[in-house]
């Protein structure tokens, strides 16, 4: 066992930040594991309690940038997309009269996490 990298040690502190901030949701019992997304190459797990928010995890295991749709989102009239951690990117919400999808990039073994409020 080595000891975390000074990089590793920021990404860990970055992240512990955004679960003491968003714990609730995070640990919430309403979370699905491996929701289905809409572009091949991620996985995204969702995260949510009783609230009007949900956190996902996304994550590119390829060695590639994905582009398009992520996942599909319920169609509701107001939801506000907010990326709390990884390689910032353009994610934005998507809708049409039927449905809602959130797209943008994910890059190659990156984790993103997003904060969807209805």
């Amino acid at each position: 066992w080595l000891p975390f990298s000074k990089k590793q040690k920021q990404l860990i502190k970055k992240l512990k930040n955004v679960f003491d901030k968003f714990h609730d949701i995070i640990f919430g019992s309403n979370s699905i594991p491996l929701i289905e997304t809409l572009s091949d190459g991620l996985i995204c797990n969702q995260f949510c309690n009783n609230s009007n928010q949900k956190i996902f995890a996304i994550y590119n295991f390829t060695n590639k940038n994905i582009k398009g749709p992520i996942f599909a989102l319920e169609p509701k009239v107001k939801m506000k997309l907010q990326q709390i951690f990884g390689i910032h990117t353009s994610l934005q919400i998507k809708k049409t009269k039927k449905s809602s999808a959130v797209f943008g990039t994910v890059c190659p073994d990156e984790v993103i996490l997003i904060l969807i409020k209805y």
